[in-house]
């Protein structure tokens, strides 16, 4: 699947890719962006370390079992990774959720996540034959760039729940969420003219 925009600084394309081909750089950008997070003080080290931990309690993340995916879809811009986010499905309460939203900081970049949301959207749409799925996507409460980005851009109203939360090294970071639902409307035309 390939989206391209070109209404940012930079062109880019949105594409869905292995996640170990361009884990790396998505580590990277998300490495720098806790850093910056620092920086500015929505957080201390400490509590960055605590939410990298891989021991840490996540409520929205059953146990790996339950757990599929990811399936990572990245935005490139020339060679370069700008931007990507990871589509799980929780098996056992069955939904969809996005994690690990991040894109790279300059500003010729801004503008790359809603492509990549709609991205993991139009890929579920097309991929699912049930016809109806529901999306989920947290932010924690601390990171107010992207309680501003998920409120106002994307859904464009607030969190649907508050209740959500990470765990780790004594810590607990509340989260938010919203919760899309979505139908595939061909999947429905499809089967009302089986029924006709």
């Amino acid at each position: 699947m390939t989206t391209t925009s070109s209404g940012i600084g930079s062109p880019f394309v949105v594409l869905r890719e292995p996640v170990q081909s361009v884990q790396a750089a998505l580590k990277k950008l998300s490495d720098d962006w806790y850093e910056g997070l620092v920086r500015d003080g929505t957080y201390t080290r400490d509590e960055v370390h605590a939410l990298a931990a891989p021991r840490k309690k996540v409520s929205w993340v059953p146990p790996k079992k339950k757990l599929f995916g990811p399936v990572t879809f990245v935005a490139i811009s020339g060679d370069r990774v700008i931007g990507g986010v990871d589509l799980y499905q929780n098996q056992r309460d069955g939904y969809w959720f996005l994690e690990q939203m991040i894109r790279d900081q300059a500003p010729g970049f801004h503008g790359v996540g809603k492509p990549l949301y709609d991205a993991a959207v139009a890929w579920l749409v097309s991929t699912l034959q049930g016809g109806y799925f529901e999306l989920r996507v947290h932010s924690l409460n601390k990171e107010q760039r992207s309680l501003r980005f998920w409120t106002n851009y994307v859904f464009q109203r607030s969190p649907d729940f508050r209740d959500a939360f990470v765990k780790s090294r004594g810590k607990t970071f509340d989260a938010v969420y919203w919760i899309s639902r979505h139908r595939n409307e061909s999947s429905r035309l499809t089967a009302r003219l089986r029924s006709d």
